[in-house]
Order: structure tokens, then sequence, then C-alpha cells
């Protein structure tokens, strides 16, 4: 009799396990974002202008490498050339910049060099593509445009500092942050100032306009909202520690990660606080925001899944491998980041559990971008990766297409995550509980903080 209660129990997990498994059989969660169509362009860091980093209809896992750029032979800035800038996507080319100085334009889907353009500093800043326009700030201290489809200057705009803040750019004007402490809004046509806001500190948040309003924080503490128009202060909101994380606007609020360790939620129009969550180590990450959460990376390891409307934790996943420094990417019930050993992770949004690993092997600070159906990613070893759904195998990385010129592709064989690794997803989604076993990524449940 025990024998065959044992075996009937482990049926039914194998059948939940099945069941989860397969994607035919779940749920669709609702749409992200406000546009229903597959997207094309990622124009800019975070993929739109409310930073919500969602992507209607993206792909799903498994994914498989298309081609890897890297450009090598280039002197560093520094002491090496790394790519930390997260890549921007526009009509058939990606964008990206290097320590070299350098910014690239690809094409997508063969990884070619269409054209580079040299700045007389490190490049941290995550392009903008807007109007026939590229726009990127530069560690020569300044902000610049060239022209999409060539890659000529159009013109310079330079501060008093570093420019590692990604531009936004919305109703004709170019918004972005220097390490001088302004925050500035120039012509995007001509370059030429607007106006220009003090805070007191650096600033390397990504400004975020919605609705006239500018939406920034600073390593002063604080998070401002600007007037679009004129830069006068509409309100700020002290969090207590530096802000580097770019703020992603949804429903009437404004979220915001922070080296205070925490994650706030802020009422766009008074400033006032919604609420907070604190985790156990400082945050780079930009959160993501769809289907009523909050996603963001902590250091402590943690990627966290917080409920929008009042923080309570949903669930959180620990990798116990490496931090996250780069911002997650939603779409499809799927949350896609990479860590800082090089692995890009695929999660599934609603409990957490790995769906696929792809382990490249090398630091990634950067964020990544998705359109025309390809995932891309850039990495510290100088390199740019594409990525398109498919299983993965050793035929496909030994035929996955190549423009480096001085090194191979580091990129290891992936490895997709298999059913039993989801144990308490499957009872979750099946409508099932009972089913145990190990899991590969630690999913925790817990109150609000």
């Amino acid at each position: 009799m025990a024998y065959s209660r044992l075996t009937a129990v482990g049926s039914l997990a194998a059948a939940l396990l099945l069941i989860v498994s397969s994607p035919a059989v779940q749920s669709s969660p609702p749409l992200p974002c406000s546009d229903g169509a597959l997207p094309t362009a990622w124009p800019s860091f975070r993929g739109s202008p409310d930073h919500t980093g969602c992507a209607v209809q993206g792909i799903q896992p498994p994914l498989s490498l298309v081609w890897v750029f890297s450009p090598g032979g280039e002197p560093a800035m520094k002491t090496s050339v790394y790519i930390g800038s997260s890549p921007a996507v526009a009509d058939g080319k990606v964008f990206v910049g290097s320590g070299a100085g350098y910014l690239y334009a690809l094409d997508s889907a063969s990884g070619a060099l269409v054209w580079k353009f040299a700045t007389g500093g490190m490049i941290f800043s995550s392009p903008a593509v807007a109007g026939g326009s590229v726009f990127v700030g530069s560690d020569d201290s300044s902000m610049y445009a060239v022209t999409e489809s060539t890659g000529i200057l159009l013109w310079r705009f330079s501060t008093a500092g570093p420019v590692r803040s990604s531009p936004d750019v919305s109703g004709g004007a170019v918004y972005f942050g220097s390490d001088d402490g302004g925050i500035y809004a120039v012509n995007a046509s001509t370059g030429s100032a607007l106006w220009n806001f003090k805070t007191g500190g650096v600033v390397r948040s990504a400004p975020t306009v919605v609705s006239g309003v500018l939406y920034e924080g600073s390593d002063d503490g604080y998070l401002y909202a600007l007037s679009a128009q004129d830069g006068s202060l509409v309100w700020k909101y002290w969090v207590g520690n530096r802000i580097w994380s770019a703020p992603a606007y949804s429903d009437g609020a404004v979220y915001i990660s922070s080296y205070s360790y925490s994650v706030y939620a802020v009422n766009a129009s008074t400033g006032g606080l919604k609420w907070k969550y604190t985790t156990s180590q400082y945050i780079r990450a930009s959160p993501a925001v769809a289907y009523g959460i909050v996603y963001v990376g902590s250091v402590d390891t943690n990627l966290y899944a917080l409920n929008a409307s009042d923080g309570s934790l949903v669930w959180s996943s620990s990798n116990t491998e490496a931090y996250t420094s780069s911002s997650p990417l939603v779409t499809g019930g799927t949350v896609y980041v990479a860590t800082s050993l090089g692995t890009i992770l695929a999660l599934s949004a609603m409990d957490g559990r790995t769906l696929f690993t792809y382990r490249i092997g090398d630091l990634m600070h950067s964020s990544l971008a998705m359109a025309g159906g390809m995932l891309f990613a850039s990495s510290r070893n100088n390199t740019v990766y594409a990525f398109a759904p498919g299983v993965p195998s050793p035929a496909t990385q030994t035929q996955a297409r190549s423009t480096t010129t001085s090194q191979s592709a580091t990129a290891q064989q992936p490895n997709q995550a298999s059913g039993t690794d989801v144990p308490l997803a499957a009872a979750v989604l099946a409508g099932a509980a009972g089913v145990a076993g190990a899991a590969a990524v630690i999913v925790r449940r817990r109150g609000a903080t």
C-alpha cells in the first residue's frame, strides 16, 4: 500500500511538473505595456520613456546565440576596454557605447559594424534614438548627437563633469544628468541649452519624462520632480543615499531604488511616500514594472518581486552566485536579468522559478534590450551578444555569426532549466499542493516589510 501511494504521489508530481513546463497550458498574464504589437525597437534605456522595462509580446526561452560582436584592437581610456553601456535598438540597428570611447552602430540581424563614432572619453551612458538621431553621453563631459544612418556629428553639448546618465528624448528636447550635479535640457535639433537644474550631487540616474514632468535621482539622496518645460522644482523626496537607478513611472506612481538598500514607491503628483521595501544590500539596478508587480535586483544577490500597490513581497529569487546591477526586462510572463558573473537568467514573472540560463562568463553591469524578436546584451569583455528563440545546441554555438576582430566569443553552452527544478511553481500554477523537491532557484514568500 505504501509503495502504491508513493508511486501515485510521484506520478501526480510528475504530471504537475509536465504541466508547468508546457507553455500551452500556462495561463497568460496580461500584457505589461499599453501597446499590444510586437516591438521592433528598444530606442532608449529601459525601452520606453516611462522606464518600466517591459516589452510587449517579446520572445520566450529557450534562446540560442545568433551573433557576437567584439571590436578589439582599440586603446582603453583607463585600465581596460569594456562595454558598460546598455544597447538601444531601432531601424534594424543596435547602438551601444564602449570603454574605448566609441559609439557603435551594428546591424541587428548579423552584428556587422555599420559605423562607429569616437568621443573623447569612456561611454557608460546608454544611447537614445529619436527623429533620425542618436544621443549619448561620454566621460569627456559631453552629450553628443549624431546621425542615425551614418554616425556623423550633429552637435556636442559640454557640461562640467562626465555624462554617464542615459538621455531621455521627449517633446523635442534631450534630458540628462551630469557628474557636475546638473540636470540638463537641450534642444534635440540644435543642442542649444534650454535649462539646467542644479542638484547637490553627481547625477547618473536616467531621467524619466511623463506628462510634462521629469523625474530623476541624484547622489545627494533626493528624487526630483521638475517641470520638463522650464526645469522648475515640482517636489523632491529624500531617500538618504545616492540614486543611480532610473525612475519607473506606472499608474501615478514613481518607483525608484537606491544605495539606501531600499525600493520606494512615491506619489507622482505630490512626492509623498506610498511604500518602502528594504533589502539587505544597496541597489544600483532600475526597477521594472509589469502585471502590478515591481521587479528589481539587489547587490545582495536577490531579485525581488514586490506588489506595486503596497510593497509586499510576492517572491524573491536568490542566485547565490552573483549580485545584480543589471536592470530586469519583463515580457510575456518572463523576467530576464544579467548577473555580475555573466549569466543571463530567465525567470517566471509570476513565481520566480528559473526557466533558462545562459553563461557568458564575464561581468555584466549593463541592462538587456529586446526588439525585433531578439534579445541583446553587452558585457565587460568588450562584447555584444544577440539571441533569438531556439533550442541551443553545440551546432548553433559554432555556427553563431561572429564579427570579432581580435578575439573569439567566450559564451559557454547554455543550460535550460528542467521541469524538476520547479516543484513549488507546479503546485501553484496547477492549482494543487503538496509537491516537494529541490529547486534550482531559492523562492521565498513572506509578508510585507
